[in-house]
């Protein structure tokens, strides 16, 4: 990547906010459901475990950038994220609800700028 973002701490909360978004169909889950969502214009925000690789951190950013939305890396890891979505496996997910996203950014509204990539 380009311009890495650093790493953002997210808690509990604001993760809890994945679940919800699965629940309600609204997160694309890893690569191929991060993708789907991007292309089907409703990815809203790509969150990026800590964990991610160097090539998967470039995907996300590739994501983000095509569809001009934000890009933001946590601290939690790929266990956490896939927990508090309640899947099984991903490193990159894709927000696909505009409220949702803005309440994640909400929650997370101490984000250094360099962690938040921006593409919009």
């Amino acid at each position: 990547m380009k311009d890495e973002p650093s790493i953002f701490h997210a808690d509990r909360k604001a993760l809890g906010l994945l679940g919800l978004a699965r629940r309600a169909g609204k997160l694309g889950c890893g690569e191929a459901g991060t993708r789907k969502s991007v292309h089907s214009g409703e990815a809203k925000l790509i969150l990026l475990a800590a964990d991610a690789s160097r090539n998967a951190a470039k995907r996300a950013e590739g994501f983000a950038r095509s569809a001009g939305i934000s890009l933001l890396r946590l601290d939690a890891d790929q266990a956490a994220l896939c927990s508090a979505a309640g899947v099984s496996g991903g490193v990159i997910f894709a927000v696909c609800d505009e409220g949702l996203a803005a309440a994640l950014l909400k929650k997370l509204s101490a984000v250094p700028s360099e962690a938040l990539i921006e593409y919009n």
